[in-house]
């Protein structure tokens, strides 16, 4: 179902098209259409696309009431919920700008220049990607403010094949700006029924890139929403990382570039470690779930990083908790749920006590 407000603001065609998928998020979206809205560009130079995924609350209400007033905006409805990156994909489908941005609406923009700071390197660059090697991590009760970020803004224009390292990469699909034909040239679209897709969809798009406008611009807000899927802990949460862990441990054994290779062994190393920390959450049985599949497909073994790149450092900690969790897993995940249990209890105790 579409929500169209003007259809013939739409007919000329967006330099930059931004995707927002909606879903449970009543509470954040006005700020982070407001964030959208309040840029310094001519509204005809973007088009905001509202996805929203059969949401329970008044999350479409609030974007209907926003948009009506913004003809560059249009909100897509599934007849059912399909997750994140079938909204994503949704949006992708119906974008006509040159450029096609992904917002998550639980998230929101620092900079009321951001567009005209992408614009400008846009326009000077036609690389594939407008890659920001930065963001802000803020609080659950942060808003949006006209701050503006510097007038010009330096970039380098890179291709990952041509370098051996990089720093700063940022794993997220929402920090960047992807340049619409070469994603779907090349069928860049999102694993659909998924929880967690960016991992392995970033890894295919970079090394696909031709050039990528290497930018260090704090643009893109993160709230952290403990209903979003981020901290969401559960046996399809473990199936789903481990799947997207595996998928880019794949990939870099295949035809990537040396730079890409290392930042995927460390991403592995780093992520597959927060995974076994955080087991604390788990139910045992879902920890155990976790350290089996993490065994069987060789994310515990520090070889397994050492295959991709020889010389890559492998923390002693990590070492630890690896060997530990491939030999006598028990010994770390009952004395870490038992705390963490004890800690929430505590915590509990003190919120009742305050209130009394």
């Amino acid at each position: 179902m579409n929500e169209n407000f003007n259809d013939a603001s739409l007919e000329r065609k967006p330099l930059f098209s931004v995707v927002i998928p909606v879903y449970n998020v009543g509470k954040y979206v006005a700020d982070c259409l407001a964030s959208v809205y309040s840029q310094d560009i001519d509204e005809k130079k973007y088009e905001v696309i509202v996805v929203d995924d059969c949401s329970p609350d008044n999350s479409a209400d609030v974007v209907r009431g926003i948009i009506k007033s913004h003809s560059n905006s249009v909100l897509l409805s599934h007849e059912q919920n399909q997750g994140l990156s079938a909204s994503r994909n949704t949006g992708l489908r119906a974008a006509k700008g040159d450029y096609v941005i992904f917002l998550d609406s639980d998230d929101f923009w620092r900079y009321v220049n951001t567009l005209s700071l992408f614009e400008s390197i846009a326009l000077a660059t036609g690389a594939d990607i407008l890659d920001s090697f930065s963001n802000i991590d803020v609080t659950v009760d942060a808003h949006p403010t006209n701050e503006k970020f510097a007038d010009s803004l330096p970039y380098e224009v890179i291709n990952l094949k041509a370098v051996e390292s990089i720093s700063g990469f940022r794993w997220g699909a929402c920090k960047a700006a992807y340049r619409r034909t070469f994603l779907l040239e090349h069928g860049f679209f999102f694993v659909e029924g998924l929880m967690f897709e960016d991992g392995d969809w970033r890894v295919e798009v970079v090394n696909a890139a031709h050039d990528i406008a290497r930018i260090d611009f704090p643009f893109y807000c993160y709230r952290p929403n403990p209903t979003s899927i981020e901290h969401n802990r559960s046996a399809r949460h473990i199936a789903d990382r481990e799947r997207m862990y595996k998928c880019m441990f794949v990939l870099a054994n295949g035809d990537i570039s040396p730079a890409l290779k290392r930042l995927v062994a460390q991403r592995l190393l780093s992520s597959v470690y927060w995974v076994l920390r955080f087991t604390r959450k788990f139910k045992i049985r879902d920890s155990r779930l976790a350290v089996s599949m993490l065994k069987s497909d060789g994310f515990l073994n520090p070889a397994s990083y050492k295959q991709l790149v020889s010389d890559i450092r492998v923390p002693l900690k990590h070492r630890l908790m690896f060997f530990i969790m491939r030999h006598a897993p028990m010994l770390l995940l009952l004395p870490l749920r038992f705390f963490y249990l004890l800690k929430v209890i505590i915590a509990q105790a003190a919120q009742s006590a305050k209130r009394a």
